[in-house]
C-alpha cells in the first residue's frame, strides 16, 4: 500500500479529501467568474432592460416625457433592482446550496450585527457622506418617488439587497478571496452597477465594516448590520411628491 509522508496511507488521504469535498462543495463557478456573472446580471437587468422597458413605456404614454425625471422612472428602477436581486438570489442560491456560508445566529453574532448597524447609520449618513461631497464635489441626484416606489425601494434595497448580497459577497466570496479583496470588489461593484462615483469613502467604509463583522462574528452579523443600514436609508431617502 502506498504511504504518504507522515505515514498516511493512500486510502486515508482519499477519505480525508472526500471529507473536505463534502464540507466545502464545488459551486461550479470560481470566485472571480462568479463576480463577473453577478455584475453582468445586474447591468443587464438594471441598465439594459431598464432602458428598453422605459423607452417602451414612454412610447405607450405610460411614462411622461418631461425635462425632469418623472416619479415613474424611479418606480421602474426599483422594479428592475428587485428583479435583478431575485434572479441573482435564485441563481447563486442553487449553486451555493450546502456551501459553508458562515452564518451564526448565536447571541454575540446577533448583538454584534445590531450594534454594527446602529453605528454604521450615522457614520455613513453624516460622516463619510459629507466627506464624499467635499472630495468629489458631486451630489447624487435626488429623485421624487411615489408611495409605490418608496415601498418597492424598502423591499428591494432595504431587504432583498442586504440578504442576497451578504450570502454571496460575505458568505461565499469572502470565504474564498478573504476580507480585503472582497471589500474592494464589493465597493467596486457598487461603483459599476450603481454609477456611484460620488461616494467612494462611503462605499469603502461600509464594505470594510461589513467584511470585518463577517470575519469576526459570521455572515449573520454582517447581514443584520446591512439590513439596518439599508432599511434606514430606504425609508428616509426618497422625496414623496406633495
Amino acid at each position: 500500500m502506498t504511504r504518504w509522508p507522515g505515514g498516511a496511507s493512500s486510502w486515508s488521504r482519499e477519505a480525508a479529501m472526500n471529507t473536505v469535498r463534502q464540507v466545502r462543495p464545488q459551486v461550479g463557478l470560481r470566485p472571480l467568474r462568479a463576480i463577473a456573472v453577478w455584475i453582468a446580471v445586474e447591468l443587464a437587468v438594471r441598465l439594459v432592460l431598464f432602458v428598453a422597458v422605459g423607452i417602451g413605456l414612454m412610447e405607450l404614454g405610460w411614462i411622461p416625457r418631461t425635462a425632469a425625471l418623472p416619479p415613474e422612472i424611479f418606480t421602474l428602477q426599483m422594479v428592475m433592482t428587485g428583479l435583478a436581486l431575485v434572479i441573482l438570489g435564485w441563481f447563486f442560491g442553487r449553486r451555493l446550496a450546502g456551501y459553508p456560508l458562515g452564518y451564526r445566529w448565536d447571541r454575540p453574532a446577533v448583538l454584534a450585527g445590531i450594534l454594527g448597524g446602529v453605528l454604521l447609520v450615522p457614520l455613513l449618513s453624516f460622516g463619510t457622506h459629507h466627506l464624499d461631497q467635499t472630495l468629489t464635489g458631486k451630489l447624487e441626484p435626488e429623485q421624487r418617488a411615489t408611495v409605490v416606489a418608496w415601498v418597492l425601494q424598502i423591499v428591494a434595497n432595504g431587504v432583498l439587497a442586504p440578504v442576497v448580497e451578504e450570502f454571496f459577497w460575505r458568505g461565499y466570496i469572502q470565504g474564498e478571496l478573504g476580507f480585503v479583496k472582497t471589500a474592494l470588489f464589493f465597493a467596486a461593484k457598487h461603483v459599476v452597477v450603481d454609477f456611484s462615483l460620488a461616494r467612494p469613502t462611503t462605499l469603502l467604509t461600509g464594505s470594510f465594516a461589513l467584511g470585518w463583522l463577517r470575519l469576526r462574528w459570521g455572515t449573520a452579523a454582517s447581514t443584520i448590520a446591512h439590513l439596518i443600514l439599508n432599511l434606514t436609508a430606504s425609508i428616509m431617502t426618497p422625496r414623496l411628491p406633495g
